[in-house]
């Protein structure tokens, strides 16, 4: 968690540029805890949203809090997004999967049929 905790702090700092494209901080209200949950990940822009792969999900819960439309914000290249995230399901999810592996043809590995992809949506002011 102590590695988590730098990376979202460069990430919301001005050093963000010294990290990888697309590190994404995810912060979001547990539905149920109602505690604050931030974490960092790697999103890719498709669009005008943001698209998440959960890799090795049996080791994150995270991801379950989007089964269902959940608001969110991103904060991914010094600016901040509120979104409206959802786990994609179906010929969806595929088309996302498609989209982002194109992005990062490098990040294949660990992905199966069924890890979660989840889509972040700009919420327009």
């Amino acid at each position: 968690m102590r590695f988590n905790g730098l990376v979202l702090r460069l990430i919301g700092g001005p050093a963000y540029r010294l990290l990888p494209s697309g590190l994404t901080e995810i912060s979001y209200t547990g539905p149920v805890s109602g505690s604050a949950v931030r974490l960092p990940a790697q999103s890719v822009l498709d669009g005008s949203r943001f698209l998440v792969v959960a890799g090795r999900p049996e080791h994150k819960r995270w991801w379950r809090t989007f089964r269902r439309p959940q608001p969110a914000r991103l904060m991914r290249g010094g600016r901040g997004y509120d979104v409206m995230g959802q786990v994609l399901e179906g010929p969806d999810r595929a088309d996302a999967l498609t989209s982002y592996l194109a992005a990062r043809p490098g990040s294949s590995r660990g992905i199966g049929p069924s890890t979660p992809v989840i889509a972040f949506d700009r919420i327009e002011p």
